[in-house]
């Protein structure tokens, strides 16, 4: 099977440089027929089905326990179970690599069927320039990075995967980045096609969109995952730590958030076509720096992969060639690519969006900057303190931005109607203003009544406007919400519920960008308490039923202890019950584990969390002692289901957006 994967790829390089012959010669031809184009559609779907096939001879390598695959040897055991071994296929990077070429082979051949019937020339350059990627992917793949290489060894054992990584979000979370990342290539080949025909017309960005939709959906996904993962396997506490390859799946999100709002312009008001084109680039770059980020090696991160200087020198290629192209394709064109709406007001949503991009190209900047300082300044790097100084204050302004975005129309404000709509969020807030101010002050006295020898957070007011903001943010879009179905009642004569199901079937792209910025109201909101005030303390008690941990207004129990013994692992388990400090009244049982691998010979700790609608209290055992004292971590975490909350809102707001509806109209697009 090994062989067979390696006489597959062959065949894909060499259909690959045909597929690519083919779109070159008859684009280059001085009168374009569409009709010369079916050949080379059709051999795109030969290509994906012998990229299909090469990564079905891998996957089977896994599902077999075939250790004549080198790759398979070291990312999969026997002792996993079936769904461990099929997601080890991009445990590792030669793995990874081809199930992103696979995805991208894939986007490529539906593009090419769902636009065989026309061949127009706007798609034909794309999908020429995408089977270009696709072959420059695939000879680095077969050169550098190849999953099919035999075994030298012969043994039939297999190493395995880290214990850590035996999660299932991270069965699901590393195949929606990589649906993101390969989506995020098709708005760059359309933009890039845009600019070889110099067309002007919103026809590729209308191309463009729900695939820059679907992309961004999956990165949001991919991104919740990953936090999720962080959250309940890693043990510090946590979900996002600023680690660099945390960061890096930042960098294409953000360059989307960009890309989706310059798209809705471009077709409403044919204005940020240079926004437009210009970030469908930067979204693509970011793809590429951050999978340099994670595979390249010159990273120092616990997630980030072995240094392979071959690898590293087809990234920078990749990005100089990306960079160097673009900026000549964008400059030497700039002047027919004007917007036909300048700005007619400094207080108006083109002005928002304007701030908004620049806002996000900032925040990639600063990831950039914190991801490869160390390798130019000897060593010195970004902490994660640094960057929350950084992002919790601009995060509040921009929820305010698009919070505002939601209450003034394109072009010019009419101050007396601004007036008006401004009057239910600031009334919210002003109502809100003293109950938020005395939870802000109960969460700045849960961080000592937690541990009374810690400081008080450094953050001063910053968590109180964050509430403020976020209180107003979700009030300003329901009363953007409430409006548009208003005057969709009052134009129509529909009563309230036939308004509602007619707004969303007709205007989801709108709707769906409303519930998507809702969530984000509520994301801060969360990230406020669970990153402002996590309150920490550090616990001892004996092996002993019956010992008690009290910590602020709760009480663990100990229950007792469990040990237990398989083949690969050794666990020892506690048990306690979670009371209510004053009644005594029971609210939780949790079970944090120690657990000793043994193939890996390392020793990993298992949380457990009571989940509160308000806050999660979470467990850590972090140590046992010689004399069988147990050590314990406990966390207090307030609203951190709000993060979890908010981000599903995203996700569902991305969806509602994406999903088809009965009558299209750029007016109906997220704003």
């Amino acid at each position: 099977m090994v062989y067979l994967g390696n006489v597959v790829l062959i065949a894909a390089v060499l259909a690959a440089i045909g597929v690519l012959a083919f779109f070159v010669i008859r684009l280059k031809s001085d009168y374009y027929k569409p009709d010369d184009l079916k050949a080379p559609y059709q051999s795109l779907y030969v290509l994906f089905g012998l990229i299909s096939l090469a990564t079905l001879v891998l996957l089977y390598g896994f599902i077999t326990n075939d250790y004549n695959f080198d790759y398979v040897v070291k990312n999969s055991s026997s002792d996993m179970i079936i769904w461990y071994r099929m997601s080890a296929l991009w445990a590792g990077h030669e793995g990874s690599f081809l199930f992103w070429i696979w995805l991208l082979s894939g986007f490529t051949a539906i593009l090419a069927f769902t636009r065989s019937k026309t061949c127009d020339k706007l798609t034909s350059y794309a999908l020429g320039i995408l089977s270009g990627i696709q072959l420059f992917f695939l000879a680095f793949l077969m050169i550098a990075t190849n999953p099919f290489v035999v075994n030298p060894t012969n043994f039939g054992i297999g190493e395995g995967i880290n214990p850590l990584l035996l999660h299932w979000a991270m069965i699901i979370h590393p195949p929606t980045l990589f649906i993101g990342y390969a989506g995020m290539t098709i708005p760059f080949a359309y933009a890039i096609a845009a600019l070889m025909n110099r067309d002007t017309s919103a026809e590729w960005v209308d191309r463009a969109y729900k695939w820059t939709l679907f992309a961004w959906l999956f990165l949001s996904i991919g991104i919740l995952l990953g936090s999720v993962w962080a959250y309940v396997v890693l043990g510090w506490g946590g979900y996002w730590g600023w680690d660099p390859v945390e960061n890096a799946s930042l960098l294409p999100w953000l360059g989307g958030v960009a890309l989706l709002h310059s798209f809705h312009i471009y077709r409403q008001r044919k204005s940020f076509k240079h926004w437009a084109l210009s970030m469908s680039v930067f979204s693509f770059l970011m793809v590429i720096i951050a999978a340099f980020i994670t595979r390249g090696g010159i990273i120092q991160s616990v997630h980030a992969f072995e240094r392979n200087t071959t690898v590293v020198g087809f990234f920078v290629t990749v990005i100089i060639a990306i960079i160097a192209s673009s900026i000549y394709l964008i400059s030497t064109r700039w002047q027919i690519y004007a917007s036909e709406h300048e700005f007619t007001s400094l207080f108006s949503r083109d002005i928002m969006y304007h701030f908004n991009n620049i806002f996000m190209v900032f925040g990639a900047t600063i990831i950039l900057i914190g991801a490869f300082l160390p390798l130019f300044a000897g060593g010195m790097s970004i902490g994660p303190a640094v960057y929350n100084r950084i992002a919790q204050p601009l995060g509040i302004i921009l929820l305010f931005i698009i919070s505002i975005c939601a209450l003034i129309p394109f072009g010019k404000t009419d101050m007396t109607e601004f007036a008006k709509r401004m009057a239910a969020p600031v009334g919210a807030v002003v109502l809100a203003a003293f109950p938020l101010f005395l939870y802000w002050q109960s969460l700045n006295k849960l961080i000592t009544d937690v541990n009374p020898k810690a400081s008080p957070p450094g953050a001063g007011w910053l968590g109180y406007v964050g509430l403020l903001v976020a209180a107003f943010g979700v009030v300003a879009v329901i009363e953007a919400i409430i409006l548009k179905i208003a005057t969709r009642m009052k134009a129509s004569e529909q009563g309230l519920l036939s308004a509602i199901v007619g707004y969303f079937r007709t205007q989801g792209g709108a709707a769906g960008g409303f519930i998507a910025h809702f969530g984000m109201a509520v994301i801060v909101a969360g990230l406020v308490g669970s990153t402002l005030y996590t309150a920490s303390v550090k616990k001892t008690i004996p092996d002993k039923t019956g010992a008690t941990i009290t910590v602020a207004d709760f009480q663990l129990r100990y229950k007792g202890s469990k040990s237990e013994t398989s083949a690969t692992q050794e666990k020892f388990r506690t048990s306690f019950d979670v009371l209510e400090k004053s009644s005594g009244k029971v609210i939780g049982q949790i079970a944090p584990r120690m657990v000793f691998h043994k193939d890996k010979e390392t020793t990993t700790s298992e949380v457990d969390i009571v989940y509160q609608p308000q806050r999660d209290i979470f467990v850590v055992l972090r140590a046992i002692d010689e004399k069988g004292a147990m050590n314990f971590e406990i966390k207090v975490n307030p609203l951190i289901s709000f993060v979890w909350a908010g981000s599903i809102m995203l996700v569902l707001g991305t969806i509602i957006a994406y999903w088809p509806r009965r009558k299209k109209s750029p007016q109906n697009e997220p704003g």
